[in-house]
């Protein structure tokens, strides 16, 4: 369990360099909805991972920090479209 939130952390820190280089997500319930569809259509080996991003932004979009919810659903959506 450690190793996957230490995986999680570093996938994280580095698809958050790539939010700045592609358009953010924007953090409401629309977007949040096309990504769970993506990340429902993911392979399977990239579902765990894509998940645990959509938990994160469900966590910031209730606590109202919309900066950081973006960065999960991009970051989501980003996992779940990676070849």
């Amino acid at each position: 369990m450690k190793l996957l939130k230490f995986i999680i952390v570093v996938l994280s820190t580095t698809f958050t360099g790539m939010v700045f280089a592609q358009e953010a997500k924007l953090c409401d319930l629309e977007t949040f909805a096309l990504v769970l569809d993506e990340v429902d259509n993911a392979p399977d080996e990239k579902k765990e991972l894509a998940i645990a991003e959509l938990k994160m932004a469900k966590e910031k979009l209730i606590a109202e920090d919309k900066e950081a919810c973006s960065t999960h659903l991009t970051n989501a959506s980003n996992v779940a479209a990676a070849d």
